[in-house]
């Protein structure tokens, strides 16, 4: 009995992920731009998601003057040659204005249709695909 349970759990430690498996994390994440805040020296992926976020808050504007801040959860898959792909805002902003709210999420969306990621993640010297997942703050 304990040599079939020890084979079988070993078995499924020698199970190893597929070069198009998505990962969560990997050794290298993807960058956004080359970062060049010191504070991220030792921290390339949080430069990462702080460039994601900026970039998003610049690039969606709309028709309004209301000075307010709302936010948007997004996760996207980062492929292999740095393109975005699997976009799906789980939770998209939320205004008084239904219109704005509209126009937001489209912007969210397209934006992130537009995204290329300089270099890739990688994983034991490989590109792989791995899930970004973060908040998108927005002004308007």
């Amino acid at each position: 009995m304990f040599m079939l349970a020890a084979m079988f759990c070993s078995q499924l430690m020698a199970q190893s992920t597929t070069n198009d498996d998505i990962l969560r994390r990997a050794e290298v994440m993807p960058v956004f731009k080359v970062c060049e805040d010191i504070r991220f020296a030792n921290y390339p992926y949080r430069c990462t998601i702080t460039q994601l976020m900026a970039h998003f808050d610049s690039s969606i504007s709309v028709s309004s003057t209301a000075g307010k801040q709302t936010k948007a959860h997004l996760k996207f898959v980062v492929e292999k040659d740095g393109t975005v792909s699997n976009i799906d805002l789980v939770r998209g902003v939320l205004t008084d204005d239904t219109a704005i709210t509209e126009e937001l999420n489209t912007g969210i969306l397209s934006v992130a249709n537009n995204l290329v990621f300089q270099s890739a993640a990688t994983q034991d010297g490989e590109p792989v695909r791995v899930q970004i997942e973060f908040s998108v703050s927005l002004s308007y």
